[in-house]
């Protein structure tokens, strides 16, 4: 496999991603930041925009969800999977947070983020995989059901692979690191520098101590073992290289 690829516990990354964000932008001191379907909810603060003097925008194809998000934010409505593009939006970094699950033309989707990243730029992605029990329940049921098992298995807590609202979710290119993943992204261009494969997801178990318990102790074999078709998120960082480089399979 790729040097590019690696696994880990989800706990060990996922709470972290915004740090890793911010440590990505300091160390390369980009300016330009995207938050791609960030809606409502953008991950940066405004202390983390306003310390680094960043231009800050979040894109996402719903209007009222932008409507209802921060002003310190720029807001831009569009269709990030449009085959006519993006037009002339230009970033240095963008970065998206349990989105991809929830793009149907995600071809389209990395095409034009890689369009509109300027050289050297990078695009981060944190989002849940397919075989995960969680994830593959939320793909084949209806949203009604999903809805209620998850209220419920999760104490109440409405948290639907990360988010506060519910979406339809097609899972297309969500998948743990593997060969087959990676050369998708060369194809687009992409240098793919980081493809972490995710294992638990125990968050889901807080209703059933002993459930929860022992999906603890699989994770922990899941981990050692590398079992990619098995990983319940992925964290994957894709470079813009100036010139292409052959990296390799």
């Amino acid at each position: 496999m790729p040097n590019a690829i690696s696994f880990d516990h989800t706990a060990n990354l996922r709470l972290a991603y915004k740090e890793i964000i911010l440590a990505i932008i300091d160390e390369n001191g980009y300016r330009d930041i995207c938050d791609l379907g960030g809606g409502a909810n953008p991950l940066l603060s405004i202390d983390d925009v306003v310390s680094r003097d960043l231009n800050y925008s979040v894109m996402d194809i719903s209007q009222s969800e932008l409507l209802k998000a921060p002003e310190f934010v720029n807001k831009i409505p569009i269709d990030l999977s449009s085959k006519s593009g993006l037009g002339s939006y230009e970033c240095d970094l963008c970065f998206s947070n349990q989105l991809m699950e929830h793009v149907f033309d995600v071809e389209s989707f990395h095409n034009n983020v890689f369009s509109m990243l300027r050289p050297n730029g990078r695009a981060l992605h944190l989002f849940p995989t397919l075989y995960a029990p969680p994830f593959v329940m939320n793909y084949i049921l209806p949203s009604a059901v999903t809805e209620t098992i998850v209220r419920f298995l999760q104490n109440g807590i409405r948290d639907v692979d990360g988010h506060e609202g519910k979406f339809p979710a097609y899972y297309k290119w969500c998948r743990g690191p593997s060969r087959k993943q990676v050369m998708r992204y060369r194809e687009i261009g992409f240098e793919v520098v980081s493809y972490t494969g995710l294992f638990g997801h125990e968050g889901y178990y807080e209703r059933i101590p002993f459930l929860k318990a022992l999906h603890l102790k699989i994770v922990k074999y899941l981990v050692n073992a590398k079992l990619t078709w098995l990983t319940s998120f992925a964290y994957l960082e894709l470079l813009k290289r100036a010139e292409k480089v052959d990296d390799k399979v």
